[in-house]
């Protein structure tokens, strides 16, 4: 009457004539008749315990811990499978699994802009800084602040320089996707990108595309010294790094770039 339960028959006589092979999902098939012929070979080698899906009469999918012995049935030898319902159990797992996925997105976000916060930038960095070394490849910093923000902000108000750093980081992240270059808000009202495996010239090439999008936005900006209309500043800085080199310093320099470009007139690339 168990199985009955666990398969979703009617009665006992839907399930006369009928081997577990019935209800077996079609890809657990195969590892189970393996695991059997290995069993009635050398009762050593079958695999006592198995997460193994059944398929119900209604079409849903349950899954089940089976345990499997050999024993002597009639005089013969015989497999015993003993069928624990774990179905409720896994989709608990699979929620806590979910839940805890979005916990880890929420902690990697940044609360305003929704791209990857500074948390989640320190920690790319070291992993694409040691994979450089590794496979001794090139790794670029992009050092990115918007021009007079704390004018802006005095002119519009917070609430739309919020959204400014919003359209900016969307825009940001827009024009990288699908490059395999990571960008993420620094904090305040600076951003920066970590490319890896790029040379200088493409690395400045990305940090000019990225320039010109944000000033072809046209988003009103009065009372910049610049133009009427919103720009970013990028110090750049490229290293070849080894075990010896510092990450520090490619941040420094990164630094130091982006503080040339704002002392000279700002809305400029510079290489450091």
């Amino acid at each position: 009457h168990k199985v009955v339960e666990f398969i979703g028959a009617q009665s006992l006589n839907d399930l006369k004539g009928k081997t577990v092979f019935d209800f077996l999902h079609p890809e657990d098939r195969r590892t189970t008749i393996t695991n059997m012929a290995l069993g009635f070979k050398d009762a050593s080698l079958l695999t006592k315990y198995s997460e193994l899906r059944f398929i119900r009469f209604d079409g849903k999918v349950v899954t089940a811990n089976v345990g499997a012995t050999v024993i002597e049935y009639n005089g013969k030898p015989a497999i015993m499978g003993v069928i624990h319902d774990i179905t409720e159990k896994k989709e608990i797992e699979r929620q806590l699994l979910e839940a805890n996925e979005m916990l880890q997105q929420i902690s990697n976000s940044d609360g305003l802009t929704g791209i990857p916060n500074r948390r989640s930038y320190d920690e790319k960095l070291q992993q694409e800084w040691e994979l450089a070394i590794n496979n001794n490849q090139s790794i670029s910093l992009l050092m990115i602040d918007i021009d007079h923000f704390k004018l802006y902000n005095d002119a519009y108000g917070h609430q739309q320089g919020d959204h400014c750093l919003q359209v900016v980081a969307k825009s940001l992240q827009q024009t990288l996707d699908g490059t395999g270059h990571f960008v993420a808000r620094y904090g305040g009202e600076e951003f920066s990108v970590i490319i890896r495996d790029c040379d200088e010239k493409r690395t400045f090439q990305v940090a000019e595309t990225l320039r010109t999008t944000i000033e072809s936005l046209k988003i009103p900006h009065a009372h910049s010294s610049i133009g009427p209309f919103l720009t970013i500043s990028i110090g750049m800085s490229s290293f070849n790094p080894t075990r010896e080199a510092s990450l520090h310093d490619l941040m420094k320099y990164a630094d130091q770039a982006l503080y040339e470009t704002k002392r000279n007139g700002r809305n400029t690339v510079r290489i450091n």
